[in-house]
């Protein structure tokens, strides 16, 4: 009798072995794409530089509690060094974002700072969005009775802080917003 049961456990475990065997092999599929898609969106070493040279990288000596998870360290001057992983995984979010809007005048590009008005320009101009530049009017996303009211499927601001009222509209309906953000900034209604 213990012999049978020591026969019976044997098939069993023969049986058992086959199937962890066959739960282990590789089936070939969504894996192997997903891996070579992976591989494709990584930044090269052209990328990295180019984000160096654009000092990309650096923050301020301050750094406001919502940004501190892309602080990567802090220099012994007191200045914040950014994570250029996270930078790189955020710019590949917003690209499919805004490809995701089907018609690219439903884009606004806002810019109330001197020095993002002439790119948030040329960005509209280039992709076909809609640009408002300079001084903020209240009411432009949510009074339609204001003169220059609009309805954007999306909105991406140069600057949190200095565009925080217009920020502060499209929470009331639900817009989402993508924003260039400093280690400074406070991205309350930054999507």
């Amino acid at each position: 009798m213990s012999q049978k049961k020591k026969q019976g456990g044997k098939s069993e475990r023969k049986t058992l072995v086959r199937k962890s065997i066959i739960r282990r092999t590789r089936r070939p599929g969504r894996k192997s794409m997903s891996s070579a898609l992976v591989d494709k969106l990584k930044p090269s070493q052209a990328d990295v530089s180019k984000l160096l040279a654009a000092q990309a990288h650096l923050g301020r000596r301050k750094s406001h509690v919502n940004m501190n998870r892309y602080v990567w360290k802090r220099r012994s001057d007191g200045f914040n060094i950014i994570n250029l992983e996270k930078t790189w995984a955020k710019m590949q979010l917003a690209a499919r974002i805004i490809v995701t809007v089907k018609d690219p005048s439903d884009v606004v590009v806002l810019s109330s700072r001197t020095f993002g008005q002439r790119g948030a320009i040329k960005f509209a101009h280039y992709t076909g969005a809609k640009s408002m530049v300079g001084k903020w009017v209240p009411g432009t996303l949510t009074n339609p009775r204001n003169r220059i009211f609009e309805e954007p499927r999306l909105i991406i601001v140069d600057d949190p802080s200095t565009c925080f009222l217009a920020l502060r509209e499209t929470s009331y309906i639900g817009i989402p917003v993508i924003a260039f953000c400093g280690v400074h900034n406070n991205t309350r209604f930054v999507d």
